[in-house]
């Protein structure tokens, strides 16, 4: 009987050693491709839901069209004139929709590239590029050298790597998928090692704009994004907002949804600014109050090419 119990752990033993021996990946892999998959779903379904929409926005031209026609038959003026104002409403709805069409259909293979990419490697991914117009180009930290993005399809950022735009945007996934920076033209950031649960990124010039869903609270803790200027630190969880540095190094932030934590420099003084306001943030000055913006006015530069 001792025999065969000893037996049994001996067999038992030899079967766990060959699991570890023949597990593919490990567990910073399994979670890598996990997230960057996700990327990809996400994609596929903002692919999926924007031919819907042009769908239904097609749909309405038509009908919109037809109302037209009939209200000019009738001779009805007035009629034809709330008709035209739909008539644009669905046409601009439709090229936004386009928009984010073209955006998902140039993403997919993107990210389905950097999915094969970086299967088997030790890579610690902190952003994937997804979409690009223009030229723009990726420093790679570890190998020391600049990268076209025109001529790469499969280019992620780690810690230390930086991302600097000519006449173009770029546009990148963060947070294991659920954020978002938009890269202004003439703009050059730098991707930091993720400090305390929250991504890092500092920006030296031009614009970008980072959008961050809006979770629960468990989740917003986890999600965390902060970027740093030469005059300020602004922190975000589940908001949208535009920051510049000009070529004086101040920092103008204008919040376009939730709030965004600004504090000076030095971490001192913080100011909370709210959707709707925005903050001017002048080297040697102190912080000012937020003074309101009205975001219709606002050019939404990251709507187009």
């Amino acid at each position: 009987m001792k025999r065969k119990a000893i037996l049994f752990f001996m067999l038992l033993a030899a079967i766990m050693f060959l699991s570890a021996e023949r597990a593919p990946t490990s567990g910073a892999d399994t979670d890598k491709g996990n997230w960057i998959q996700g990327v990809l779903f996400r994609f596929e379904k903002m692919r999926d839901d924007a031919a819907a929409r042009i769908r239904t926005n097609e749909e309405t031209i038509r009908r919109t069209n037809d109302l037209i026609r009939q209200a000019q038959n009738l001779h009805k003026p007035d009629v034809e004139a709330i008709a035209r104002r739909a008539l644009a409403m669905a046409l601009e709805a439709k090229k936004k929709n386009e928009w984010q069409l073209q955006k998902a259909q140039a993403g997919i293979p993107r990210v389905r590239n950097l999915l094969a990419k970086t299967r088997g490697q030790e890579a610690k991914i902190q952003a994937v590029v997804s979409h690009i117009s223009g030229r723009a180009f990726c420093y790679k930290k570890d190998t020391d050298e600049w990268i076209d993005l025109n001529s790469d399809s499969g280019v992620y950022l780690e810690p230390g790597d930086e991302i600097r735009t000519a006449s173009g945007q770029v546009e990148l996934r963060m947070l294991e998928g659920e954020g978002t920076i938009t890269v202004g033209p003439f703009t050059r950031f730098k991707v930091r090692k993720p400090s305390l649960g929250s991504e890092l990124i500092d920006l030296y010039e031009g614009t970008i704009r980072p959008q961050v869903k809006k979770l629960s609270k468990s989740l917003d803790d986890k999600y965390g994004f902060t970027v740093k200027t030469p005059t300020a630190i602004c922190g975000i969880r589940g908001t949208q907002f535009l920051v510049n540095v000009d070529s004086e190094k101040t920092t103008e932030v204008v919040v376009l949804d939730g709030t965004v934590e600004v504090s000076d420099s030095g971490g001192k003084k913080t100011i909370l600014v709210k959707a709707g306001y925005m903050l001017k943030v002048i080297k040697g000055q102190n912080l000012p109050k937020p003074s309101p913006v009205d975001l219709n006015r606002i050019t939404r530069w990251w709507e187009t090419e």
